[in-house]
């Protein structure tokens, strides 16, 4: 059966309520935010998919970085909050969510960003999320 951690992670943000106070259901997967949406959002992203090789065979985990995006044209703190919303909602889970088994979700760093063209605040973090293929 196929795995799409990405999936997983929208589905846990919007069973989140302190992320859906703050967001609703502006959660995207990268590429698929509308025009005009609603701020706050949040955009996943996978940046990279490495998999575990074993001599001889192949146990079937994964461990992709995915960066996880908090914009919000209000301001900074906004965007602080929803990306605090969402290390709380994901950070260390383990479990299945949209069948998905999850061994592990850690969280590695974030930064800010800010851009001038839709004058956006933004928190980019960084998670590896270790699953079953």
């Amino acid at each position: 059966m196929a795995s799409y951690p990405e999936k997983a992670i929208i589905y846990l943000l919007e069973q989140d309520a302190t992320f859906g106070g703050l967001a609703g259901d502006y959660i995207y997967a990268f590429g698929g935010v509308p025009d005009n949406t609603p701020n706050p959002y949040a955009v996943v992203q996978r940046i990279s998919r490495p998999r575990v090789h074993a001599m001889g065979s192949d146990p079937g985990l994964c461990s992709p970085r995915f960066q996880v995006s908090a914009w919000s044209n209000a301001s900074y703190d906004e965007a602080r909050k929803v990306a605090d919303a969402v290390i709380g909602a994901i950070q260390d889970y383990s479990g299945t969510a949209k069948s998905t088994t999850i061994h592990r979700i850690f969280f590695e760093g974030d930064r800010d960003d800010y851009d001038p063209d839709t004058k956006e605040h933004g928190v980019l973090m960084d998670f590896i999320v270790w699953h079953d293929e």
